[in-house]
């Protein structure tokens, strides 16, 4: 009965090495090595590695590489958008912080346009009413001032 318990687990045991990509020469790995083991023969090591680089075409490690490449790239695009968006959150308060102060200073220089505007035709107003009660008193003035070109074009409004 231990005969046919021993055939039964070499039968499995073989099967074993055969199905697998492996291909293992004997059963037992724990073998001393044997002193007329030629040099070049590869260790167990050797042939692991061997094997391993066998089990991957070059499609795929090519495809690895490619994946962390890109993942690499992710994550500066990702480091590169933090910065930015620090960037945009420090502008955004600052923005904040300006914007009021430039409505006011806008809303200052609007009305200092108006009141500008206000003062200069008051003096166009004026100068018309000058004109048309004083006009010999006006056109010596103007003449004294201007010399022999007139200036009327303000008065003409």
């Amino acid at each position: 009965m231990a005969d046919a318990v021993d055939e039964e687990n070499k039968k499995v045991e073989g099967e074993v090495l055969s199905s697998s990509p492996l291909t293992v020469t004997s059963a037992s790995t724990t073998q001393a090595p044997q002193e007329n083991q030629n040099l070049n023969d590869p260790t167990a090591s050797q042939t692991f590695c061997q094997r391993v680089v066998n089990l991957l075409s070059k499609d795929d490690v090519d495809t690895a590489i490619k994946m962390q490449y890109d993942m690499y790239e992710i994550g500066r695009v990702e480091r590169a958008n933090a910065v930015i968006g620090n960037f945009n959150v420090v502008g955004k308060k600052q923005y904040d912080e300006f914007l009021p102060k430039f409505k006011a200073h806008t809303r200052l220089i609007m009305d200092m346009k108006k009141d500008l505007d206000n003062v200069f035709k008051r003096i166009r107003v004026l100068k018309r009413k000058i004109a048309s009660q004083h006009k010999e008193a006006y056109e010596a003035a103007e003449y004294k001032i201007y010399g022999e070109a007139s200036f009327d074009e303000d008065i003409g409004e």
